[in-house]
């Protein structure tokens, strides 16, 4: 499992009912400690979670913290050989779970994204501790993956960097010949292989014979930083991403692991027009064989398209075909697939497009028969204003849930009424729509916002709330903080037993992995 590669829990099945309609700061270190937009979160067991704390909105100093989210309780872990917190900009990362070990990238003291160890936590003496330094010392590690008994890391140092957990030995691959690129991008496993970009091509590095190499049918195609979580996705054995072959602009190339073969999977813009900017995003969403991505046609006309794995083919998904449509949910996840097959997208129009002020959405697509629409409900109690045609108080898209969406928005309930936040929670299968209390202190104060992913449990959602931008506002129930997590039990939410977490799940990635989670 890649550091960056979500896994979902695919479930179906007869829904029950839980919530109380309430919102609280959970106890213990949640209560001083919050979570940011870019956390990693990782399940270590079928009731705990961990995830990256930090103690202040503008903080750049990452704790790692423990969640239990059935009886709501949360500390930090013993921790043993490093500090509680690594310095200012630790970008450290959680790696995988090996009998039961989640498996940590992380600093040795106080170093500033430098001197890596790989550190574990072990749960059942709830203890963080260093079980292995780089060979080189001072180095620092890109990325790092998982395949079998093996931690395959990209480093400052070498291309390439095995871990065995067995016998807990540490090594680097000689004479790789990628000029130490291999790590400076996603890192992650395809099938039995490690892939990344080495120099500008993509790189494939194989763990049996440890040798490099540039398949030789993508040896003309420029990948640049298009190796990324948002730019590439695993499916199986393949590894869609965008590439540029300078003949047909950028498109989405495929390499298939259990053959080295790869191609173009199609010509999305004409000719030698790009489907993406420069630094564009496919933004890929996994449902069973297919992915479904954002693209742009030679005409200029946003939609999002489909790719099917089982024979190749690539077709248009959605009929919005609109140049000012802008997918957009939280941060790059602008859409999830429901339990029932129905996928919530997150967008934003310009509807007058002389004006600069988007109006704000969520649509909803059938696969089955390409239909695309609105309900109506969802808007009945967004805030407007004069600036934009249906601002929709701001709407976003930021998880499902069983046939569930969830969100944030301006709306006109409760007490005080007028431009507090909210989360929301809408139930397509029978059109009933929640809120929550006000989100922040103060009125018109945009900067209290929801700014990370939501994570759904069984009978509650976390998210982390920055409240006030270097200002005095304070969160809800968390006295004078700028930065909390804050939990919110919906009235009533259908759920099932079967889309709980699992160890090894990751929970910090897209919206949906395709089934409702």
């Amino acid at each position: 499992m890649s550091e960056e590669t979500p896994v979902f829990e695919t479930a179906q099945g007869t829904s029950i009912v839980y919530g109380n309609n309430t919102q609280w700061a959970p106890s213990g270190s949640l209560e001083t400690y919050g979570f940011s937009g870019s956390v990693d979160i990782i399940a270590t067991s079928d009731d705990v979670i961990l995830l990256k704390g930090k103690v202040g909105k503008d903080s750049r100093t990452y704790c790692i913290i423990a969640y239990n989210y059935v009886n709501k309780t949360s500390w930090q872990p013993n921790v043993v050989g490093t500090s509680q917190c690594p310095g200012t900009n630790s970008y450290w990362k959680f790696i995988g779970i090996i009998d039961g070990v989640t498996l940590v990238r992380y600093d040795l003291g106080n170093s500033n994204n430098q001197n890596h160890a790989i550190f574990g936590y072990n749960p059942s003496n709830d203890t963080f501790y260093s079980i292995a330094s780089l060979p080189s010392a001072g180095a620092s590690v890109g990325s790092a993956a998982v395949i079998g008994r093996n931690v395959y890391m990209g480093t400052s140092h070498s291309d390439v960097t095995i871990f065995n957990y067995d016998n807990q030995t540490i090594w680097e691959p000689t004479n790789l010949n990628c000029g130490y690129s291999f790590h400076s991008s996603y890192f992650g496993a395809l099938g039995d292989k490690i892939f990344s970009k080495c120099g500008n091509w993509l790189g494939i590095f194989d763990p049996v014979t440890q040798s490099l190499s540039i398949p030789s049918d993508l040896s003309s195609v420029y990948v640049n930083s298009t190796i990324s979580p948002t730019r590439s996705v695993v499916l199986g054995d393949q590894l869609l991403f965008l590439g540029d072959d300078s003949v047909n602009g950028k498109e989405l190339w495929v390499y298939d692991a259990s053959n080295g073969s790869g191609w173009m999977a199609a010509d999305i813009a004409v000719g030698s027009d790009s489907a993406w900017s420069l630094f564009g995003n496919i933004n890929p969403m996994r449902s069973g064989t297919k992915v479904l991505f954002e693209a742009t046609d030679h005409f200029g006309d946003k939609d999002l398209w489909w790719y099917d794995s089982i024979n190749a083919s690539v077709w248009r998904a959605t009929n919005f075909s609109d140049p000012n449509i802008n997918f957009y949910g939280h941060s790059t996840n602008s859409y999830g697939e429901l339990a029932n097959g129905v996928i919530a997208i997150g967008h934003k129009n310009l509807d007058n497009p002389s004006s600069s002020y988007y109006s704000y959405y969520i649509s909803f697509y059938n696969p089955n028969n390409g239909t695309v629409w609105q309900e109506s409900g969802l808007y009945q109690s967004m805030e407007q204003n004069a600036y934009a045609q249906n601002n929709n108080g701001q709407i976003k898209l930021r998880a499902v849930y069983g046939n569930t969406i969830i969100g944030t928005a301006h709306a006109n309930t409760g007490s005080p009424v007028g431009h507090y936040v909210k989360v929301f929670a809408y139930d397509i299968t029978n059109q009933t729509l929640q809120f929550s209390a006000n989100l922040g202190e103060a009125q018109y104060s945009h900067y209290d916002i929801v700014h990370t992913n939501m994570v759904t449990f069984g009978d509650h959602i976390l998210y982390g709330l920055a409240c006030g931008n270097n200002i005095a506002n304070s969160c809800p129930t968390v006295g004078g903080g700028r930065q909390a997590a804050v939990a919110w039990s919906p009235g009533a939410i259908a759920v099932n037993d079967a889309w709980n977490i699992s160890a090894g799940d990751r929970l910090d990635g897209p919206i949906s992995g395709g089934d409702g989670r």
